[in-house]
């Protein structure tokens, strides 16, 4: 999961800078292009790097999969409105991979009580 979030992280990154690039050079038609070119650049630099999250569950054994299921379970059962606060203002102030990994980090001791 933390390579597929960090090739994820990278390329929507260079992708949304392309894209701006384009924007500001061509106006909307250059957003069109640049988001096409990093859209693209984006796809070969990635290929066969990670695999999607939808591909990692297919490939957990069923114990595996029960675990997760109950890991979810656990995080979202005594959710309230503070955690989604605290959750949302860690996103939004932490916009890096780095950010991000703090916030799984956080869900995962706080919440699925996860032991490695």
């Amino acid at each position: 999961m933390k390579v597929t979030l960090k090739y994820t992280t990278a390329a929507s990154a260079f992708t949304g800078f392309t894209t701006m690039g384009g924007g500001m050079l061509a106006g909307p038609f250059g957003l069109a292009v640049g988001a096409i070119l990093g859209g693209i650049t984006s796809f070969l630099y990635t290929q066969d790097k990670f695999k999607s999250v939808v591909e990692i569950i297919r490939e957990l054994t069923p114990a595996q999969k029960r675990m997760l299921v109950n890991h979810l379970e656990n995080a979202f059962r005594d959710l309230d409105v503070t955690d989604v606060i605290h959750i949302t203002t860690l996103a939004i102030y932490n916009l890096s991979s780095r950010g991000m990994f703090k916030m799984l980090n956080y869900l995962g001791a706080t919440r699925c009580k996860v032991h490695t």
